[in-house]
């Protein structure tokens, strides 16, 4: 019996707070690596996303796409180096780096926190502890893409990935 010939589209790369809608083709039932059921997917999140696919004769396949961070997200007027998030007028740099980075326009900043590419938090730098949030220190960290959460006085947040080299 024939595979079915499955297929995902949609855009494969978003900026921090931004969304994409993925379409699976060429089947007759999809489930998604989310459990969803539909032929579409909401995604706000970058990493592999994974549909298996069902003919109307029951064989399955299943495919998969990788939804990035592209470069250049935020004001393409930034100077080279920096990241600007979304929401917020603040920025992260330097962006690659190897022993700290600094928060620009930090004015209404109460809080950054560090992620590891799992999601998981490394640490919670507060305005008591960096009153600034200059030199926020990650040289003990190993090489790798981290992300950056910058929470401001309202409780609006911007999400940025760091590169650390």
């Amino acid at each position: 019996m024939p595979l079915p010939h499955a297929n995902i589209t949609g855009s494969l790369q978003i900026c921090p707070g931004q969304s994409t809608t993925l379409t699976a083709s060429g089947g007759g039932t999809y489930l998604w690596h989310t459990g969803a059921t539909t032929s579409t997917l909401l995604v706000n999140t970058t990493g592999v996303k994974t549909v298996t696919v069902t003919g109307v004769n029951g064989c399955q396949r299943i495919v998969s796409v990788t939804v990035t961070i592209p470069n250049g997200c935020g004001d393409p007027n930034l100077p080279a180096g920096k990241t600007m998030g979304p929401l917020l007028p603040v920025y992260i740099y330097p962006n690659p780096t190897t022993q700290s980075f600094n928060v620009g326009n930090a004015s209404d900043v109460i809080m950054v926190e560090i992620f590891d590419y799992t999601g998981r938090l490394l640490r919670q730098v507060q305005r008591t502890e960096n009153a600034e949030f200059n030199d926020i220190d990650i040289k003990l960290y190993v090489q790798g893409t981290y992300f950056i959460r910058i929470i401001k006085t309202d409780n609006n947040f911007s999400l940025f990935k760091l590169i650390k080299e």
